[in-house]
């Protein structure tokens, strides 16, 4: 192809007007508006001037525009001629581009597919555990990337999800489908790694919760037994006591019935024996009489007979015969028992003292 070069003929433009007069007429005219002051009295005349100003402003932009689309005249027939030659050019660029995009596409399909062949090895019929849209990069369609390269972005990846997988299982937590699913959604272990953890310290909670919850029952329940068991105790105790009371108030009902029959065993003895004596005398009475021509002496007055009182023994007993006595026995015995009747004078106690030693020592007697 034969090269072709662009030849353009151009001639300078020139362009001349007083530029130094005006600039020179300006800036003596702009002194003496800079100079002077804005007041109430020369208020109209101050924007009268702003509009003049802006007036000659306004001329001079004008002239501007005027030789600039002068001299434009030619650099726009120029751009428009330049510019059909390059639609004439860019015609057979699209054609071409349009092959080579269509070849590098198909390049790049080639070569996704061979990166997506290795990946199914690799994976070996496990996809689901990394999906291939999650490893692949763009960069491996580029030409400057290597094979090479992309089989070792491949066999870090499924590494690295291999390992994360390992260590979401080998928590063997109760959520760890939940952990799963967080880690397919995230690609993140901490996140999957976040929830089993949450998840283990709020079951700690719950079972330390719970821990003492059950020291506490089971502190409560030893208290209650404890309690139950001093109770038991007690009324055990108490029992005893009460048998206890009540066995000693059998036994003492028992001494007392048994005093009591004993008390009127003597009593009933005494009355006998007073009966017998009784009988006795009446007999020896009328033995008397008949065997006396005379008559029964009056027995002594008793009233006026002596007495003796022991002040440490209490009634000693007086022997017969003697004068002092204050009994007198009446008649002689007529069999082995000798009866004695004696006065006894003393307080109630003495009285009571005298027949407990009576009953001791086994003498028979009767109040009379």
């Amino acid at each position: 192809m034969n090269e072709l070069q662009v030849i353009v003929t151009q001639k300078p433009a020139e362009i001349s007007f007083n530029f130094n007069e005006i600039k020179q007429g300006l800036s003596e005219q702009m002194e003496i508006y800079k100079s002077m002051e804005v007041t109430e009295e020369v208020l109209a005349e101050r924007k009268k001037d702003v509009t003049t100003l802006r007036n000659m402003a306004k001329a001079i932009d004008d002239k501007r525009k005027e030789v600039k689309n002068s001299l434009m005249i030619p650099y726009v027939e120029f751009e428009k001629k330049a510019k059909e030659l390059i639609e004439i050019i860019n015609e057979p660029i699209e054609l071409i581009n349009k092959q080579v995009k269509e070849y590098d596409e198909k390049q790049k399909a080639v070569k996704k597919q061979k990166a997506y062949d290795y990946y199914l090895q690799k994976m070996g019929g496990q996809s689901e555990t990394l999906e291939f849209d999650e490893v692949f990069k763009d960069s491996w369609l580029n030409v400057n990337t290597s094979f090479k390269s992309i089989k070792n972005d491949i066999d870090t990846a499924v590494e690295n999800r291999i390992a994360d997988l390992e260590a979401i299982e080998a928590m063997k937590s109760e959520v760890e489908e939940k952990a799963m699913a967080t880690y397919k959604t995230t690609k993140r272990l901490a996140d999957a790694l976040k929830i089993i953890n949450d998840y283990e310290a709020q079951k700690k909670a719950i079972l330390e919760a719970e821990e003492r919850r059950r020291r506490e029952e089971e502190e409560r329940r030893k208290r209650e037994e404890e309690r139950k068991a001093r109770e038991e105790q007690e009324r055990l105790a108490r029992e005893q006591r009460e048998r206890e009371l009540a066995a000693e108030r059998e036994r003492q009902a028992e001494i007392e019935r048994i005093r009591a029959e004993e008390r009127a065993k003597a009593q009933e003895e005494v009355r006998r024996q007073q009966e017998e004596i009784k009988s006795r005398e009446e007999s020896q009475r009328v033995v008397e009489i008949e065997e006396s021509p005379f008559s029964i002496e009056e027995e002594t007055n008793i009233s006026e007979a002596p007495f003796h009182i022991a002040d440490e023994v209490p009634f000693p007993v007086v022997k017969e015969k003697q004068e002092e006595n204050a009994f007198e026995v009446k008649c002689k015995p007529v069999s082995p028992v000798t009866t004695v009747r004696y006065m006894i004078k003393g307080t109630e106690g003495q009285h009571k003292q005298v027949e407990k030693i009576l009953f001791e020592i086994g003498v028979q007697f009767a109040k009379l």
